[in-house]
């Protein structure tokens, strides 16, 4: 099985979570992995999508595309998986979240081209699943072999909270 991942970096936190610390996973169980940026030209990503031919799945993150954009790209996916661990179809205005329109447009047109939709919270799945029966919650999740607590045993040891994005 030949698996493409369309991203918008590889330096992201939700590449690196969701993507990227399974790959070694996915090889070892004969999977061939291949990661592409999505190009900013409209030219460069229908090349990019005319190449998803060579791939049994198309994983898509987070990435939202136009009405024509979509419609290249899934002329050419197989199987489409898409991937969102975050309200894209919510922006910011200045101290609280709006629905946008256009975004949530966007947003249903990739979960109505998508095979199967994976959402990284409760949240997130439900708004898939206004649009698809095929969304699942797959929470993003951090490797615990690689991310460790530090050993502490002072009972006034300081708890440290952190932030992957």
């Amino acid at each position: 099985m030949k698996v493409a991942f369309l991203t918008t970096r590889c330096e992201k936190p939700s590449y690196r979570f969701r993507v990227q610390q399974f790959l070694p996973f996915l090889r070892e169980h004969g999977i061939t992995c291949d990661s592409f940026i999505i190009p900013a030209s409209p030219l460069r990503r229908w090349v990019l999508f005319s190449g998803l031919r060579a791939y049994d799945v198309a994983f898509v993150q987070k990435k939202t595309f136009n009405p024509l954009d979509r419609m290249m790209l899934r002329a050419a996916a197989r199987r489409l998986v898409y991937d969102v661990d975050d309200a894209i179809m919510y922006h910011s205005r200045g101290d609280r979240a709006a629905i946008s329109a256009r975004l949530r447009r966007r947003f249903r047109g990739m979960v109505a081209i998508s095979h199967v939709v994976l959402a990284g919270n409760d949240f997130l799945c439900r708004q898939a699943a206004n649009y698809t029966r095929r969304a699942i919650c797959f929470r993003t999740v951090v490797d615990t072999d690689f991310y460790t607590p530090r050993p502490d045993h002072s009972p006034r040891a300081r708890i440290v909270v952190g932030w992957s994005g």
